[in-house]
């Protein structure tokens, strides 16, 4: 992947364990470079609870993400069960609940990072109750060519439910998909994501909890994670060192997602795929959209072509671009060339080639 470099993954399951219709897995996953994420994880699923309609899952879990952009990374192990009963046949409502223990470290040192290095070394347990209702028509869930799907969740992390004060949180999520059948087997599809968090007491979200978009999962055509509030940062010691980019992420997100797909080689299972993104994160000084945000809270953009610096219009990055999808015998490979309408910097390339294994949405 042009994200995480080699990627290795091991999994052995079984789908009928013990003749009883659970579901038993073993996996994990290596990859490495500037955005690595190693994890091994132990997952059970029981589809009906004690021969009832409620469904009962359960992962452990060891994690290592580093987020090259803002150079810190987390390492995070824990253990989440879930419970869940389908409303109707359609509509699906899901309790969860995760514990962990959470480290946050950095290759930055506090000279080097100055205010940007807030809650960088950190650790603590995160204690979090969540709730999501989920309404799903799609006709495939790994490749959908028709139907919708709708998710909004709350997540709540708080010392009264055994998470220390520093790693505590509220998230809320908001989550749409569209798909739509149109001829000669072309797909158009549209995505919408929102997102909001914040930390009790007026206290900073911990970073790694953050929205960090950008990146062929999300906003194509810019750095992965490059998304966001950052601050130009320079080594304390050396006030003549050139500064560089450091990015903070934000406590609320938006990322919009058009594509139609459409067959290239069917018998090969090759497909095309045009696509337009947009999309930003907010700190807690920013409002959605920008809406009410004053002009000197607003961050900078630089016109393609031109150069020019401007204010991300109505808060957004924007692209366009193109690619290739091929579901290969390894899975679902995803080739996309992204042009940035709107750069982050104005040293950003033009266009941005990006791969990947796996579906988008």
């Amino acid at each position: 992947s042009s994200v995480q470099s080699f990627i290795a993954t091991a999994q052995i399951s079984q789908n009928n364990f013990l003749g009883r219709g659970q579901t038993l897995s073993l996996s994990a996953h290596l990859s490495f470079g500037d955005f690595a994420r190693q994890y091994a994880t132990f997952y059970f699923i029981e589809p009906y609870l004690f021969d009832s309609m409620w469904y009962f899952s359960f992962n452990a879990y060891l994690q290592y993400q580093r987020y090259a952009t803002s150079s810190f990374m987390k390492y995070s192990k824990g253990l989440s069960p879930t419970i869940g009963y389908p409303i109707t046949k359609k509509l699906r409502i899901n309790l969860g609940y995760t514990f962990e223990k959470i480290e946050i470290s950095t290759d930055l040192s506090p000279s080097d990072a100055g205010p940007a290095y807030y809650n960088l070394e950190n650790q603590g347990f995160n204690s979090a109750l969540n709730l999501s209702l989920n309404y799903d028509t799609r006709n495939n869930r790994l490749f959908p060519s028709a139907g919708m799907y709708h998710m909004v969740s709350g997540e709540f992390s708080d010392k009264l439910i055994g998470s220390d004060e520093n790693m505590a949180f509220r998230r809320f999520k908001l989550l749409s998909r569209f798909y739509y059948s149109l001829p000669w087997s072309f797909v158009l599809k549209f995505n919408a994501s929102f997102g909001y968090i914040f930390a009790p007491g007026g206290r900073e979200v911990p970073p790694s909890e953050r929205f960090f978009p950008g990146g062929i999962y999300s906003v194509r055509g810019y750095e992965p994670m490059g998304l966001g509030t950052s601050i130009n940062v320079a080594h304390q010691g050396n006030p003549m060192s050139p500064t560089f980019p450091f990015i903070l992420g934000g406590n609320k997100e938006i990322v919009l997602n058009l594509e139609l797909e459409f067959p290239i080689l069917k018998a090969a299972q090759i497909k095309g795929v045009l696509f337009a993104d947009a999309g930003n994160a907010y700190d807690e000084r920013q409002n959605f959209f920008y809406i009410d945000t004053p002009d000197y809270l607003k961050g900078n953009a630089y016109t393609l072509g031109s150069g020019r610096r401007i204010h991300p219009p109505l808060g957004l990055f924007y692209s366009l671009g193109f690619g290739v999808r091929w579901l290969s015998p390894v899975g679902p490979l995803r080739f996309e060339w992204g042009i940035p309408l709107v750069k982050r910097y104005r040293s950003d390339p033009s266009i941005l080639f990006e791969f990947t294994i796996g579906n988008f949405f």
